[in-house]
């Protein structure tokens, strides 16, 4: 990748916690740690943990979904503390992408609580349309494709934005803050993050 021109890093300290988009978080730094290898793969090659991306990012409903367009610049800001040599148009490329990506996925929120009390409908019928059903069931299918052409849109081009090195960075964090909410006595069932002393890659979320 070749590197932006801005030269002058911004600052890239930790905004209040309780932001309400953090939850949209984890996917795009996994997104961001496999990098290239990962971005060559097939979407649904794309890691182990794709059913909990799924449900986190892309599924319809999830929190990704529920994130307003006004908390983008929050969200970046959160995404990019402590990493390195961060630069203003690195940032503001990253915001104008969130931005747009919360606005289409709000907008594909809605197509898709229309289409799931569609199919509710249906089967609360006295008779049951089966024909109606596979045709509700496909469109649901289509949908959620949709939605996830766009989230891998967005990340594609997240990935894009930063340099090997802060998708490194960023990859690091995301794996401490994974082992420090699964091993043992910390992450949210004990430890430091419990007693309000949150560890850098914890406090990302």
């Amino acid at each position: 990748m070749s590197r932006l021109s801005q030269p002058s890093p911004v600052s890239t300290a930790a905004p209040a916690r309780g932001l309400a988009g953090r939850a949209w978080l984890p996917a795009l730094l996994l997104a961001l740690a496999g990098g290239a290898a990962m971005l060559n793969l097939p979407v649904a090659q794309a890691a182990p943990d794709a059913p909990r991306l799924e449900r986190m990012a892309g599924h319809p409903g999830g929190p990704m979904h529920r994130m307003k367009p006004e908390h983008a610049e929050r969200m970046v800001d959160r995404m990019l503390m402590g990493v390195d040599n961060v630069t203003a148009q690195q940032r503001s490329q990253l915001v104008t992408l969130t931005r747009e990506t919360l606005r289409d996925l709000g907008s594909q929120r809605e197509a898709g609580h229309a289409l799931r009390k569609r199919q509710h409908e249906l089967l609360a019928q006295p008779t049951l349309d089966l024909a109606a059903i596979e045709q509700a069931r496909q469109q649901m299918l289509a949908h959620q494709d949709q939605v996830s052409r766009r989230r891998t849109q967005a990340l594609v081009q997240a990935s894009q934005v930063l340099s090997p090195d802060q998708r490194a960075q960023v990859a690091q964090r995301m794996a401490a803050r994974h082992e420090g909410r699964h091993g043992g006595r910390g992450g949210r069932h004990g430890g430091p993050e419990r007693h309000g002393q949150a560890s850098p890659a914890a406090s990302l979320l």
